[in-house]
């Protein structure tokens, strides 16, 4: 809402909002799709970077933080899982799987990581280096380790604002997410299966975001 937000913030949605309204958004989307989701995509990373610059760290940043990092680790594991359908189930090898290197570099792209992964991995791109990154690291801002520590960390800092010592249920499922992403290997998410691996993630997010409903928006 208007009054939980910076001006700078709250000026750059309502302009994302009135510019999809208009006849303008239309004619660039007909005309084309690529080029008219990239502008969204930069209006969305426009109004991040004015949160980020603009709103003191207080309840309403914190909840905006885990919003943004709960639905990113949703999401990553989502595209993971229809792009990767199939493949290293029930045992199999995902660097044996015959997929194109150009299917792994559509990958890391839809979730902005190709220029990231290769600065790190030299040019290489490796099938289970590439989930490895997308789902276990520490550094890179969309991979879900990433997102689910972000989580974790403004979670704690809202339940310290509300007094809650004793720590939500929605605390220690991000817990044991947290917990599990830090100390699983790319070989144990293979061995269990890569499709039932991230459904569980999906499943976890949803039932965080449920325990985050009942906690602090139930009425």
């Amino acid at each position: 809402t208007q009054e939980t937000l910076s001006a700078e913030a709250w000026g750059q949605v309502n302009k994302l909002y009135l510019y999809l309204c208009s006849r303008r958004a239309q004619k660039r989307f007909a005309a084309s799709p690529p080029r008219f989701f990239d502008s969204i995509k930069r209006a969305c990373i426009l109004f991040d970077g004015l949160v980020d610059g603009t709103l003191p760290r207080t309840e309403v940043f914190h909840f905006l933080q885990l919003g943004r990092y709960l639905e990113r680790v949703n999401q990553i594991s989502r595209i993971l899982n229809v792009k990767l359908h199939g493949i290293a189930q029930n045992g199999e090898a995902l660097a044996d799987h015959p997929v194109p290197i150009v299917h792994w570099s559509s990958l890391l792209r839809s979730c902005s990581a190709y220029e990231a992964y290769l600065r790190e991995h030299h040019e290489r791109i490796d099938p289970e280096g590439v989930v490895r990154y997308l789902v276990l690291d520490s550094d890179f801002p969309r991979a879900m380790r990433f997102c689910v520590a972000r989580c974790c960390e403004s979670l704690h800092e809202i339940a310290e604002v509300d007094d809650d010592e004793d720590g939500s249920e929605a605390e220690r499922q991000l817990g044991r997410l947290d917990s599990e992403l830090r100390y699983i290997d790319v070989g144990e998410i293979f061995g269990q299966g890569l499709s039932r691996f991230l459904t569980g993630v999906q499943d976890s997010c949803n039932r965080i975001g449920d325990e985050i409903h009942q906690a602090y928006f139930f009425s």
